[in-house]
């Protein structure tokens, strides 16, 4: 059973490309990674190391393209699993993650707003495609 106590924490949190740290800042990726860990009590992954510093996709991008590799860090999981990480995609392309808490909530860090709750129900998410995975 996930532990979500930790989340209220990093509410707030800045959104920073490639960053992995709750308090100085983190991208989508960092941010579900990192959380992840810690409500499943599971080592972090850090998917994100297995890409060169220039490489210009977005973190979805290569949260996805990891996935894709077959490179054995995550399993996709049934859809609204609590913990999982969810990558929203428009059509074939990702442009989002997050870490799904359950009841149509998720946690994310955006660039205009930090890390926030959001709801799939919002316009922003509910338009797109989502998938789930949880650690291999």
């Amino acid at each position: 059973m996930p532990d979500f106590s930790s989340v209220p924490d990093v509410i707030g949190t800045p959104w920073i490309l490639r960053g992995r740290d709750p308090v100085t800042g983190w991208d989508c990726l960092g941010c579900a990674e990192v959380m992840q860990a810690r409500v499943l009590g599971t080592p972090e992954l850090n998917s994100l190391g297995l890409y060169a510093a220039d490489d210009q996709r977005g973190p979805a991008a290569l949260f996805l393209a990891h996935f894709q590799a077959g490179v054995s860090l995550y399993r996709a999981c049934a859809v609204r699993t609590a913990g999982a990480i969810i990558l929203f995609r428009m059509g074939r392309r990702p442009v989002h993650c997050g870490l799904y808490l359950g009841q149509g909530q998720f946690l994310h860090a955006s660039e205009r707003a930090g890390t926030v709750i959001s709801n799939l129900s919002d316009p922003d998410y509910a338009r797109a495609e989502a998938d789930y995975y949880l650690p291999a």
